[in-house]
């Protein structure tokens, strides 16, 4: 089975939102919607819109795993058809921790990385200067902050709801799903 997991540096770091955007991307695919797995207390159902699809594709999954270590991280790419978004703030700590995450999965086997991205949220408004400057993963991605994206409930399903560099940056964001959990 194809699995996107998502995976996060620390709480609050937009894996959630990550999710959902993964899946409103796919739910209306034509071989199905990818199953949809989170853990308790996420908020993972109602940041989707809800989970009602009219087929589930059996073959593909999205899994808001939530924070996670390193190692974890390591094990789940080991574990076969996964590849992983690590969602990390978009600040100094946050470019920091996923460095980290990405230098210890390079550790245990760099050839890895391709089946890793790193999606850096900027989830306190605008964030200067703590922009991964080296790709340490398959790819980088930069969230920018929109009020649309932080407010509670589900993600906007009109994406002209959202700032142009939000809607840029969520269509890079999708294509890079497509490829995760079809490819």
């Amino acid at each position: 089975m194809r699995t996107l997991a998502i995976v996060s540096v620390t709480s609050g770091a937009g894996a959630s939102t990550l999710a959902a955007l993964a899946f409103a991307a796919t739910r209306d695919d034509a071989r199905g919607a990818p199953g949809l797995f989170g853990t308790g207390g996420t908020g993972l159902v109602e940041r989707c819109g809800g989970d009602e699809v009219g087929r589930v594709d059996p073959q593909s999954a999205i899994w808001d795993v939530g924070v996670c270590a390193a190692s974890d991280a390591l094990d789940l790419l080991r574990s076969g058809d996964v590849a992983v978004a690590v969602a990390a703030p978009a600040t100094p700590l946050g470019t920091a921790d996923a460095l980290r995450l990405t230098a210890a999965i390079a550790e245990g086997d760099s050839a890895l990385l391709a089946r890793v991205a790193v999606v850096q949220t900027e989830v306190y408004g605008r964030q200067r200067g703590t922009t991964l400057e080296k790709a340490p993963a398959g790819a980088v991605l930069r969230l920018p902050f929109d009020r649309a994206l932080a407010r509670p409930g589900s993600v906007p399903e009109d994406l002209r709801t959202l700032r142009r560099r939000t809607r840029t940056a969520v269509h890079a964001w999708r294509s890079y799903c497509g490829w995760a959990l079809r490819s």
